[in-house]
């Protein structure tokens, strides 16, 4: 039995080294994908290993191992550059480390973007790398699983849910600055370092609250994609306060369509019956997370909201505002009213 092990582990390692010989050999590239050539980065600090799945996750090699040992037997990992590289799958090993040995340096000019109130997070991540800021995967990674030392992060869980991610809600909405090709840390950084401007002059005030500001946040994310009309921002935050106060659920149709990749028309019944604690026609209380990234009015009015008795609003047609009821039958007279 052990001999047939032996015999076993040489032929694989055997084999194995006969594709890298086949590589050096004959020049043999890895089997096309596609036709493209790509711009491939690689940033300051990440290791081979990293690299690898990079090219691995872009169709450039087809073997993460393969890729390391070659690297490692004929001594090429420590030649590696960060910077900008041009690769193809077209490529073989020989040609695909020579040309990761030999780097572009990043450009040194900032790219605008605009990031609007009530983004999400997958909406950002997008926006930042349509403008050639930060690759999209890496930004939801870090947004997901990140570790940044701020105050207001302090009481954010950390749930094993694919829709929940623990930065939605403080990334806040502005106009910035970066560099091309910035690493999803910088650019995280930065933007809770501007939310971490807007929400200190409030931090005494939601220390000696009842609320902390994980809750603040999450509603006020909410308030964010309920309201247009911008003197009707504190009521909207009322009228959810109320609902959790009554322990009634809070129905709103903003967080039913945080689970889907594109905003909808409309929500169907049929999406106000999905299984997820984000769904607020399903499951009492605030949602799991933040569904958006709320600007400041709407931070401020779930700080400070606007202390009535209403329980319920409709949309006034394309208008923007809506009519509030203290009563259901109040509701649907105004849905009789405003909707139909």
């Amino acid at each position: 039995m052990r001999k047939l092990l032996v015999l076993f582990t040489l032929f694989v390692v055997f084999a194995f080294f006969i594709g890298l010989g086949n590589d050096i050999s004959t020049g043999a590239s890895i089997e096309p994908i596609n036709e493209t050539s790509y711009e491939f980065i690689i940033q300051k600090g990440d290791s081979i290993e990293e690299i690898a799945s990079k090219l691995a996750d872009a169709d450039i090699i087809r073997s993460r191992i393969h890729f390391i040992w070659y690297g490692k037997l004929f001594g090429k990992t420590s030649e590696v550059k960060f910077g900008l590289h041009t690769v193809s799958p077209d490529m073989n090993m020989k040609e695909l480390y020579k040309e990761l040995s030999v780097a572009k340096a990043f450009p040194t000019e900032t790219v605008s973007v605009v990031i609007p109130e009530g983004f999400n997070i997958r909406q950002i991540a997008k926006r930042l790398e349509e403008k050639g800021i930060v690759e999209e995967k890496s930004f939801l990674a870090v947004a997901k699983e990140g570790n940044f030392d701020f105050w207001f992060l302090e009481d954010v869980p950390n749930y094993d849910d694919p829709n929940f991610y623990r930065l939605e809600g403080f990334l806040f909405p502005a106009t910035y600055e970066f560099k091309p090709y910035s690493t999803a840390e910088e650019v995280v950084n930065t933007m809770l370092k501007r939310f971490e401007f807007s929400i200190n002059p409030y931090r005494e005030i939601i220390e000696n609250s009842s609320r902390n500001v994980f809750d603040i946040i999450r509603l006020a994310s909410i308030v964010e994609r309920e309201a247009v009309v911008e003197n009707e921002r504190t009521t909207i935050a009322g009228v959810f306060y109320n609902r959790l106060e009554m322990g009634m659920m809070l129905q709103s149709c903003a967080t039913v369509q945080y689970l889907f990749e594109q905003q909808r028309d409309i929500v169907t019944f049929e999406d106000l019956k999905i299984d997820s604690e984000f769904n607020t026609y399903k499951y009492k209380g605030l949602p799991l997370g933040a569904i958006s990234n709320p600007g400041e009015s709407s931070i401020k009015a779930s700080i400070y909201p606007n202390e009535n008795d209403y329980l319920f609003f409709v949309a006034v047609g394309n208008t923007g505002e809506h009519k509030f009821a203290k009563t259901f039958e109040a509701h649907e007279d105004n849905i009789r009213k405003y909707r139909d």
